[in-house]
């Protein structure tokens, strides 16, 4: 078992693998009384240390979506242990925007926090 500080120095450690940084957001939106979404995206994190890696198992994954066929790219984001992020949120790295798919809550140490993320179109 690691002490607490071996455990924030492995923290500090894995976080220096971070070479990118990404914004995090949040829909704000609201419901209007015919039930239509208006989507309204806000930053809740900027300047987020993190990396992104090509899932290539899931990345040539078709779908028929309005009877087209459609090729959706997944990513593995890795961010910093103590990041807030939330199903429903968005990523914003360089100019792709990014949906979660799946987080990864359970692991060993919490070193980092890992989502699948997939590209928005």
């Amino acid at each position: 078992m690691l002490s607490s500080s071996e455990l924030a120095q492995l923290r500090a450690d894995l976080e220096e693998l971070l070479p990118d940084t990404c914004t995090i957001q949040a829909d704000g939106g609201s419901v209007d009384s015919a039930g239509h979404v208006t989507p309204s995206w806000s930053n809740t994190a900027t300047g987020v240390a993190c990396r992104l890696d090509p899932f290539t198992v899931r990345s040539d994954s078709r779908g028929v979506i309005a009877q087209q066929e459609r090729t959706r790219t997944y990513y593995t984001l890795t961010l910093p242990y103590n990041t807030t992020i939330e199903y429903g949120n968005r990523v914003i790295f360089g100019s792709l925007t990014l949906e979660i798919v799946q987080l990864f809550t359970t692991h060993s140490l919490h070193g980092v926090v890992r989502a699948l993320v997939a590209e928005m179109s």
